[in-house]
């Protein structure tokens, strides 16, 4: 255990530090023997169920932030699992600095969700190369259209992995990378790659996206190159995943041409929004707005718009929230808050300013409004060396207007609600900075760059360090305080057994609460976490649904 480490365990601080800092611990103990669990099952041969543990214990990770945003231990096991794969004796072909042929890899694919529209805009972008998309976890779930239209345009297929476990599926994936000049990874808490790629010798160079920066990653081990989105991404990135600089170029979110700004009046009309208001939107997933109990949105914009009864907030992907009800009730209704959809053109049209979502950024989304000529506006009141939480990323530099704390944001939009000039003046050159970076040849000539890089480095993973390295540093703190904390190991577990057929679902089911022990209390916590292995997919979406809605009603 390293020295930063125990030096912050045994920190004072102020009571919230001091519990925050516990939790992180606890975490960390409970990811610690996830491992130390699918160790044994590798050192006995039981290559399947270590697998799963091994992704069990990536997903509890990322769900239950632990002091780590990678891990080499980890990262070196599920390696090890895949050298053992049965694989073509023969090598790779020689790394292409220009590819050809490009293997996207997804877990799976939505319709809601920036990594998935970063897919297939990539693939529409590029153009002279074919593409082709690998699902590790698809299974029935419907595919975008866009995703299969771009797809099939550049001449590329797409594969849904439906091997009888990540073994099976990885085996399957391997298969698919000797076709492939470089494998792009879009995954985040996914084993497959990691053990499909293990052996770089019989493996394409392997560009991983980083797109969930703040996140715990897994899969570094079979990247040649890692493509970070946005400098504090870089910076996280080389300073905590030990990502060597000569490997880690930059590659902003890709964009469509954003399309021409409608007549504001008619999308008012169309969404039944008054014509002669000030909106103030912003467009994310449920999730980034927090749970109850947490940082109250709705209540955080009160203060602005009691100082301008002509503005309006409406909020797209919140849902329904009771928590928000007092604040909607003190401003008059003037608090719109909508389900997620996909359809959110004419909201950006209708829109004065666009605020970035919190607890939690939503950056795809500033970069869509800003590319339609909106003012930008987002809160950072955490400390400086949490930067990753933060808005941040090329094209945003001079044009985002970030608050260090809610007075000065409050300020920063009462400003821009009053100055209409000052909106469309500020819109406009975010609209232009954007386009530069994000669109078009800006974007393919940074696309060039990482495919270069990815074929320089191919080769051996120089791993960075021996073991893993946990720390409770400022940013460590910050995760659990803006990403809503997830399951219980046990249900990390239950989580992967999922893709297996129902025997074999069973069998590994009741091998592993087993091998938890009765005396840890794991094996009957993993008995109570069946539901979630075997109720069918739309079942447990219902349950999911009716669970959350349920503790929205309890808050």
């Amino acid at each position: 255990m390293t020295e930063a480490f125990r030096a912050g365990a045994g920190a004072g601080g102020d009571p919230e530090e001091r519990r925050l800092r516990a939790a992180l611990a606890r975490n960390l103990v409970d990811f610690r023997h996830l491992l130390a669990r699918a160790r044994r099952a590798a050192a006995e041969g039981r290559d399947e169920r270590a697998a799963v543990l091994c992704e069990a214990a990536a997903a509890f990770a990322m769900a239950n932030h632990c002091g780590l945003f990678s891990s080499p231990e980890l990262e070196r096991l599920v390696t090890t699992l895949g050298r053992r794969l049965e694989r073509p004796a023969a090598p790779h072909g020689p790394p292409r600095p220009e590819p050809t042929e490009v293997l996207h890899v997804c877990t799976e694919a939505g319709a809601v969700g920036g990594s998935t529209r970063m897919a297939w805009r990539w693939i529409a972008q590029d153009r002279g190369r074919r593409h082709s998309v690998a699902l590790t976890r698809q299974d029935g779930a419907p595919l975008p259209a866009p995703l299969v239209a771009a797809v099939l345009a550049s001449g590329g297929a797409i594969h849904r992995l439906d091997g009888a476990g990540l073994l099976a599926r990885a085996r399957q994936l391997a298969a698919l990378g000797r076709e492939a000049d470089v494998a792009v990874l879009h995954t985040e808490q996914d084993a497959v790659p990691l053990l499909a790629f293990a052996d770089p010798a019989r493996s394409p160079p392997i560009l991983f996206v980083d797109h969930g920066d703040h996140k715990f990653r897994l899969g570094l081990s079979a990247a040649t190159a890692v493509a970070s989105m946005r400098e504090s991404g870089q910076r996280l990135a080389r300073r905590r995943r030990d990502v060597d600089p000569a490997r880690n170029p930059l590659l902003p979110t890709l964009l469509e041409e954003a399309p021409e700004v409608g007549p504001q009046i008619e999308a008012r009309r169309a969404l039944g929004l008054p014509a002669g208001a000030r909106i103030l939107l912003s467009i994310a997933r449920g999730a980034k707005f927090g749970a109850p109990g947490g940082p109250n949105f709705a209540e955080l914009h009160r203060p602005v718009l009691e100082a301008d009864p002509e503005a309006i907030l409406v909020v797209v992907g919140a849902g329904p929230r009771p928590d928000w009800q007092d604040a909607v009730r003190r401003t008059g209704g003037r608090i719109v808050a909508l389900d997620e959809r996909p359809d959110t053109g004419l909201f950006y049209d209708a829109a004065d300013i666009y605020v970035d979502s919190f607890p939690f950024v939503s950056i795809t989304s500033l970069l869509e409004a800003g590319s339609r000529g909106l003012p930008l506006v987002s809160c950072f009141p955490h400390a400086p060396e949490a930067e990753i939480f933060g808005a941040d990323m090329p094209g945003l530099t001079g044009c985002l207007r970030r608050a260090g704390n809610w007075p000065e944001y409050h300020a920063i939009l009462g400003s821009l609600l009053a100055d209409g000039a000052e909106r469309r003046a500020l819109g406009l050159r975010t609209r232009a900075s954007i386009a530069a970076a994000h669109t078009g040849q800006g974007w393919q000539t940074a696309l060039e760059h990482a495919y270069a890089v990815a074929a320089r480095e191919h080769g051996p993973f120089r791993a960075p360090r021996p073991d893993d390295a946990p720390a409770f540093d400022p940013v460590d703190l910050v995760v659990p305080q803006v990403c809503l904390q997830g399951h219980a190991p046990e249900q990390a577990i239950a989580q992967q057994l999922r893709i297996y057929p129902l025997t074999a679902r069973l069998r590994l089911w009741l091998a592993l609460a087993g091998a938890a022990g009765a005396s840890s209390g794991c094996g009957a916590r993993l008995a109570r976490s069946t539901l979630a292995c075997f109720l069918p997919p739309a079942a447990l979406a219902r349950l999911r649904r009716l669970t959350a809605r349920r503790r929205r009603a309890e808050a």
